[in-house]
C-alpha cells in the first residue's frame, strides 16, 4: 500500500494553490476595470461625478455644516435652527456616510432620496449653505430618482438631458450676468491688479485685454453645446473645459490661492461637461418630454432656465449663477476701540484695521471665506439680518459704530451709505447709497 503525503504538508499545499487561484481571480477582475467595455456607463459616471463633487465641496467647507462655529447662522425659519451640540457633528457624520453610500448603492433610490432630504434640511438651517455648487449638484442628482426597480427602462438619455440642460443654463446665465460694468471693475480689482503681484504677473496685460470677452465666451459655450452638430458641440466642450482651467489658473494654488471650495467644483465640471456632451447622438429633449422624467424636467427648467432672468431682485444671485459677476451688495461693520467692549471676544480675530486711528472693521464676506471656506451670499435679506444682529449689541455710550453699505464694484457709480445703529434697527430694506465717492 502506497502512503500519501503527510496531512499538514498536504493542507499547506492546498492552501498555497487556493491562494494563487484567488490572486489570479483578483488580478483578472482588477484588469477588467481598465477595459473600456467594463467602464461605468455614461449615466453611471455622471452620477458618480455629481456625488463626488458634492462630497468634495462639503469636506472642504466642513465647518459650514456645523453649529460649533463663530459666523452666525442665517436660518430660513426661526423655528428651524441648527442642531444643538453634539448632535450637529453626529448628523454631519451621518450626512457624509449617506453621500458615500450613494456612490456604492446606485440602485437604492431611498439612499439618494435621503441624501437630497438631508441636504435641503441643512440648507434650511442656514442660508449660507446654499452655495452655487451645492445647488447645482442637488439639481443634477434629483433626476436620478427616476430609476425604477427594473432599471432605467429607456430613461437614461432623459436623465442625461436634465444634466445637459442644467449645464447649458449655468454657462448661459453666468455669462449673461457678467454683461455689466461691475464685472469689468471686479475683474480688474480682484484679478488683474492682484495677479501683478504674483508669479503670474506676466499675464496681467493679457488678462486686462481679454476680460471683456469672458461673458461672450460663456454664452457662446452654452449655444455651442445646444447645436446638434458634433464638431460645434465638441468645440463647446473644449471652450467649457478651457474656461474652468482658466478659473483654476486664477484662484488655484499657482494663482491667487483662494476660494478653495471651488477648486474641486471646476475640476469636476471639466469631467462632467465632457461626460454628458462628448460624442452624443442627441441632447435628450424628446426623451425628457415623453418619459416620466418630464415631472422633474419642468421644475428644473423653471429653476435653472427661467428664474435666473429675475436676478438680482426677485431671485437669489447664487441660484441664478452669478459667478464672479461683481454685482454684489456689501456691508462692513465699522467701530472704534470703545465699541469693541461690546463685541464678543470670539469675533475679534476676524477684525481688520480700518481707515483711521483706532478704527476696526468686520468684513462679513472675508470673514465667511476665512472661517467657513465659502463666500457669504450677498442678498439684501442676508446683509440686513446679519447687520441687525450686530446692531443689537450693547455698545457703550460714546462709542463709534457704523454700518458701511455699498455695491463693492459699482462704488464709483452708486456711491455708499453710512448707517447708524439706531437706523439699522428700524430698517426693513437697505436704502440706496447716497454718498458719492470723491474723484481723485
Amino acid at each position: 500500500m502506497v502512503s500519501g503525503p503527510e496531512g499538514p504538508a498536504a493542507r499547506e499545499s492546498c492552501l498555497a494553490i487556493g491562494a494563487r487561484r484567488a490572486k489570479t481571480v483578483i488580478l483578472r477582475d482588477e484588469w477588467k476595470l481598465w477595459r473600456p467595455d467594463q467602464w461605468p456607463s455614461r449615466l453611471e459616471a455622471t452620477r458618480l461625478a455629481l456625488t463626488i463633487g458634492l462630497l468634495a465641496g462639503v469636506l472642504v467647507s466642513w465647518r459650514l455644516w456645523l453649529t460649533d462655529r463663530v459666523f452666525p447662522h442665517l436660518t430660513c425659519f426661526d423655528w428651524l435652527g441648527p442642531f444643538p451640540q453634539p448632535w450637529d457633528r453626529i448628523f454631519f457624520g451621518v450626512y457624509l456616510l449617506v453621500i458615500v453610500a450613494c456612490l456604492f448603492l446606485p440602485k437604492r433610490r431611498w439612499v439618494l432620496g435621503l441624501l437630497l432630504g438631508f441636504s435641503v434640511l441643512l440648507g434650511l438651517q442656514d442660508q449660507i449653505r446654499w452655495q452655487p455648487w451645492f445647488y447645482l449638484y442637488l439639481l443634477g442628482l434629483a433626476g436620478f430618482l427616476h430609476r425604477s426597480q427594473g432599471g432605467w427602462e429607456g430613461r437614461e438619455n432623459a436623465v442625461l438631458g436634465l444634466v445637459r440642460f442644467l449645464l447649458v443654463a449655468m454657462y448661459f446665465w453666468s455669462g449673461f450676468h457678467k454683461l455689466h460694468p461691475a464685472f469689468d471693475n471686479m475683474f480688474a480689482q480682484a484679478f488683474v491688479d492682484r495677479m501683478s503681484e504674483t508669479s503670474m504677473g506676466w499675464a496681467t496685460d493679457l488678462l486686462a485685454q481679454t476680460q471683456g470677452a469672458a461673458p461672450w465666451v460663456e454664452m457662446a459655450t452654452a449655444l455651442f453645446l445646444l447645436v446638434p452638430v458634433p464638431i460645434v458641440r465638441h468645440l463647446g466642450v473644449l471652450m467649457a473645459c478651457s474656461t474652468h482651467l482658466f478659473i483654476l489658473s486664477l484662484v488655484g494654488p499657482f494663482g491667487l490661492n483662494e476660494n478653495v471650495v471651488i477648486w474641486p467644483w471646476n475640476v469636476l465640471m471639466i469631467i462632467l461637461v465632457s461626460l454628458v456632451f462628448w460624442r452624443i447622438s442627441s441632447f435628450g429633449w424628446r426623451d425628457m418630454a415623453v418619459t416620466p422624467v418630464r415631472f422633474c424636467a419642468v421644475p428644473l427648467v423653471l429653476l435653472a432656465g427661467i428664474m435666473p432672468a429675475f436676478s438680482p431682485g426677485l431671485w437669489d444671485r447664487y441660484f441664478s449663477f452669478h459667478l464672479y459677476s461683481g454685482r454684489d451688495q456689501r456691508i462692513i461693520l465699522v467701530l472704534n476701540e470703545r465699541a469693541l467692549e461690546a463685541l464678543p471676544e470670539e469675533y475679534h480675530p476676524f477684525l481688520v484695521p480700518g481707515a483711521g486711528k483706532g478704527i476696526h472693521e468686520l468684513r462679513f464676506k472675508e470673514w465667511a471665506l476665512q472661517e467657513l471656506k465659502v463666500p457669504m451670499p450677498t442678498e439684501e435679506r442676508h446683509n440686513l439680518r446679519l447687520s441687525k444682529k450686530f446692531a443689537e449689541l450693547p455698545y457703550p455710550r460714546g462709542s463709534f459704530v457704523r454700518f458701511y453699505f455699498d455695491y463693492e464694484f459699482e462704488l464709483d457709480v452708486r456711491g455708499y451709505k453710512m448707517i447708524t445703529v439706531e437706523e439699522m434697527k428700524k430698517l426693513e430694506t437697505l436704502p440706496e447709497p447716497d454718498t458719492q465717492v470723491r474723484k481723485k
